[in-house]
């Protein structure tokens, strides 16, 4: 399986780790979301971006232009090797919703970024510090069993393309997205090790791989059978039992209660019981999913049906049913 780094998601994210850090709070509110596990990498990006940014780019990255979450991920992926943001479906949609966005004023300073910081002589200098820290990833994504597509494919019964893994720096969260012939998991890397020179990875990670693998398979089948439903007492109950602020509306609580299940379902073949039951515990008192022992229990009926989406459309929908109307 791919595991690397992108350098157009790095140049992006430590651009608004960056402002974050002469400026908390100011691109994410509820701040906590940038962090440095890579010290030597992360101060050397910030002394050139001091010496390269201008006040105009500064203040339009501080003012949300290169957008929050995945969207920033999209606006990299759109991103050539020249700097030129090619016209995507994503770049079309973030250019409606997010007004902040200026798509020839960015590519102009990313541009001009690029050269006076020699982004991409520290991008090369980074590149074994990079691979070892890909590597320490490897290693613990396969600390108890190999860990590859047949996964997926043996759970959901098809493939919707190569797994690749994208690490990046600066940030946390964790994205899965469908992108061309691959999967796509994009990750936050922690350095668990003492230092730089001994890179270790949690074997968490597998779980996050897990979950963030699924949401291509999972998301589409939420958002057609629940696009239309009544579940407004099921999401009052899982937002007053802790759930996170960002799943905004019952259907990405729908899409997060499958992917979490299956983390913690499939989970079982590459973590041991006593790593997983915490985990699982927490997510019921603290998380708001209070249900997800139950969600995982219905995938031992995938092998009734003969597609999983037929064992969706049966077992899922009819479970959440309970709580609303479908």
């Amino acid at each position: 399986m791919n595991i690397t780094f992108d350098k157009r998601i790095e140049l992006l994210l430590g651009l608004q780790y960056c402002v974050e850090r002469d400026e908390p709070g100011r691109i994410y509110p509820d701040g906590k979301f940038f962090y440095d596990t890579l010290p030597s990498y992360c101060e050397e990006f910030y002394e050139r971006y001091e010496k390269a940014a201008d006040r105009e780019f500064k203040e339009y990255i501080a003012a949300g232009g290169l957008d929050t979450y995945n969207r920033t991920i999209e606006i990299a992926f759109a991103l050539d090797e020249s700097y030129h943001i090619r016209d995507t479906e994503e770049i079309a949609h973030i250019e409606k919703r997010t007004p902040q966005f200026n798509k020839g004023f960015l590519e102009e300073k990313l541009r001009e970024f690029v050269k006076a910081s020699d982004f991409e002589s520290f991008w090369e200098s980074k590149r074994e510090l990079l691979d070892r820290a890909a590597e320490a990833y490897r290693t613990a994504l396969c600390t108890k069993a190999e860990f590859d597509e047949r996964t997926f494919f043996d759970f959901y019964g098809y493939e919707l393309g190569k797994l690749r893994v994208i690490l990046y720096n600066y940030a946390l969260g964790g994205y899965g997205m469908k992108s061309g012939k691959f999967v796509v998991t994009l990750q936050g890397f922690r350095n668990a090790g003492e230092n730089e020179n001994n890179i270790k990875v949690k074997s968490s990670c597998i779980i996050t791989c897990l979950h963030e693998f699924s949401h291509p398979y999972m998301n589409p089948l939420g958002e057609k059978y629940f696009a239309n439903a009544d579940l407004t007492d099921f999401y009052r109950q899982a937002k007053e039992n802790g759930l996170d602020s960002c799943y905004n509306n019952p259907v990405v609580l729908i899409n997060e209660y499958m992917v979490r299940a299956v983390q913690f379902y499939l989970g079982r073949k590459y973590l041991d019981p006593e790593d997983i039951v915490p985990m699982v515990e927490w997510h019921k008192t603290g998380m708001g999913y209070c249900h997800i022992e139950e969600v995982m229990a219905l995938f031992d009926l995938r092998a009734k049906y003969r597609s999983f989406e037929e064992f969706y459309k049966n077992e899922v929908v009819g479970y959440f049913a309970k709580f609303g109307r479908i």
